[in-house]
């Protein structure tokens, strides 16, 4: 049986409605985007630590923006 655990709701303040994959770089954390949330509501690409639960908010787009793709390393 599996279980599985929440580990972050998203919000307009760190990154809203995620829709694309995550990549998983050498350093252990996850990385993706949101098209809608941060300062200017243009999204964002976020981080996230699993080993430390750790989410800072990402880089945020403030004029041109809405990500959708994922990411390449």
């Amino acid at each position: 049986m599996s279980v599985y655990k929440k580990l972050k709701d998203f919000d307009s303040t760190g990154g809203a409605h995620p829709n694309s994959g995550l990549i998983q770089l050498r350093n252990g954390k996850l990385y993706g985007t949101a098209p809608r949330g941060g300062s200017s509501d243009y999204g964002v690409i976020f981080t996230f630590d699993p080993s430390t639960s750790v989410y800072p908010r990402g880089n945020v787009f403030n004029s041109v923006g809405y990500p959708t793709g994922s990411l390449i390393q």
